[in-house]
């Protein structure tokens, strides 16, 4: 429970598991291209925050309800 120390690897597990409804683009791309065993949580984080950012830096011009649009 709230005392229970829990190893790295199971704590990235989680986080990806709750995760995916947040990040549904990232979080399939981490899973298969990155270890989760060997991934350090501050490297997910790290990953998770970089997407958020990158999403929220496109000009509100390229976006429709959440979805990306790109034009020439």
């Amino acid at each position: 429970m709230l005392s229970e120390v829990m190893e790295e690897p199971k704590v990235v597990e989680k986080m990806l598991r709750n995760m995916i409804v947040l990040y549904k683009q990232i979080v399939p791309a981490i899973q298969t291209l990155l270890d989760p065993e060997t991934l350090p949580v501050v490297e997910l984080t790290g990953h998770l925050k970089a997407d958020k950012e990158s999403f929220e830096a496109t000009p509100a011009t390229m976006q429709l309800n959440g979805k990306l649009y790109l034009t020439k």
